[in-house]
């Protein structure tokens, strides 16, 4: 992805083994929980909406939707209750992490006040430009009671070889069903899920909060295509979102 009016690209992540399919929002296994399997009912919450540039305007878009290269995209996230502090993470097919939400050279307030929207990445009116090889940008959202120190910019991965291109079958794919009733390529296995127990945080994020809590509720509004996040009041909470381009 390549963020727009900066010269910063931030390569495509391919094979992430983070997710399975999530479409409906649901964790792998079934259901809206939490990475023990138990529903989390109580706590902070915001919503993250996918958005599209189009002609100027800001157009929602799936969760699951495949991007083309040159689509220009951005989250907007917002509390609904409980106000926390916003994290945002970008793991990329180099190996390389990079910080998005606050990214490198700016200023942006990570506290999430209620019910006003914050845009990530945070450079400018948030939009980057999607680009770099087909597969899944994963980017890590943690949220958090409290200001965690999270470095902005870009941390070299422990395991380079892990961010290796995949086999084919793990490129995005449009749903047949989905595609025959919206019109819309939409893989399944894009889009938000809960973060599994075994698999490593990045740098950034073990640095600064290694014990965040992966019990996090993800629901999907398929009126506005949103995703509410409910995360414990405690402690900082990680969750993915898979972000899918041809």
């Amino acid at each position: 992805m390549r963020w727009i009016g900066h010269v910063l690209w931030v390569a495509a992540s391919l094979g992430c083994p983070t997710a399975g399919p999530t479409g409906s929002g649901a964790a792998p296994g079934g259901g809206a929980h939490g990475g023990s399997g138990t529903p989390v009912r109580t706590g902070t919450v915001f919503v993250i909406h996918l958005e599209q540039k189009k002609d100027d305007k800001a157009v929602a878009m799936y969760p699951g939707h495949v991007f083309q290269p040159g689509d220009v995209v951005r989250f907007r996230v917002s509390a609904r209750a409980m106000e926390g502090y916003l994290y945002v993470i970008d793991q990329g097919s180099s190996g390389a992490y990079t910080t998005l939400f606050p990214a490198q050279g700016t200023r942006a307030d990570t506290f999430l006040h209620a019910d006003q929207d914050v845009f990530v990445p945070s450079v400018e009116d948030g939009w980057f430009e999607v680009g770099g090889p087909a597969g899944f940008d994963v980017l890590y959202f943690v949220v958090s009671p409290k200001p965690i120190d999270i470095a902005a910019g870009s941390v070299e991965s422990e395991k380079p070889g892990a961010a290796a291109p995949p086999p084919d079958s793990m490129k995005p794919r449009c749903d047949d069903a989905i595609f025959r009733s919206r019109g819309e390529c939409v893989d399944s296995t894009a889009g938000p899920a809960p973060l599994a127990r075994d698999v490593p945080l990045p740098p950034q994020i073990t640095a600064a909060a290694r014990n965040a809590s992966r019990d996090i509720v993800l629901e999907e509004n398929d009126e506005d295509h949103s995703v509410t996040a409910t995360a414990p009041l405690d402690k900082p909470a990680v969750y993915v979102f898979r972000l899918a381009h041809q």
